[in-house]
């Protein structure tokens, strides 16, 4: 008989996050290209407002390696807070309006901690 061997923090944490986007999914009544866009114009805009007018900052982050897993973590516990709170309401229209003003870049709060941007200023510092 074969064990089966105990998932790592990262494995389950990633299993879950999954779950909660399908969940997601199936509460919002979306398809993957809807979550999809969602995201990426949720992160280009928060990285305007983290950045203002600096589009090369922008640029240099969005290129970057750790900019888009730091951002997913964040989504991730967003995504957990919308199903604790929406899990089991019937208000289609309601819990989509909700989930789009919890997860638009202008209303996330947190900021990139400094490896993140010592990252861009460093690839900055080298492209000039």
């Amino acid at each position: 008989m074969k064990l089966l061997k105990k998932p790592t923090a990262a494995q389950a944490a990633s299993l879950k996050a999954l779950r909660n986007h399908e969940l997601i999914k199936a509460m919002l009544d979306w398809d993957e290209a809807t979550m999809h866009t969602l995201f990426i114009e949720s992160a280009l805009e928060y990285l305007d407002r983290q950045c203002g007018p600096d589009a090369e900052g922008i640029r240099l982050l969005r290129e970057g390696n750790l900019f888009w897993p730091w951002f997913k973590n964040h989504w991730n516990r967003l995504d957990a807070a919308f199903i604790d709170e929406c899990l089991g309401d019937d208000n289609l229209n309601d819990m989509r309006a909700y989930y789009k003003y919890k997860h638009t870049g202008s209303n996330m709060r947190f900021k990139p901690h400094k490896k993140i941007m010592e990252q861009s200023f460093a690839r900055k510092e080298v492209a000039v």
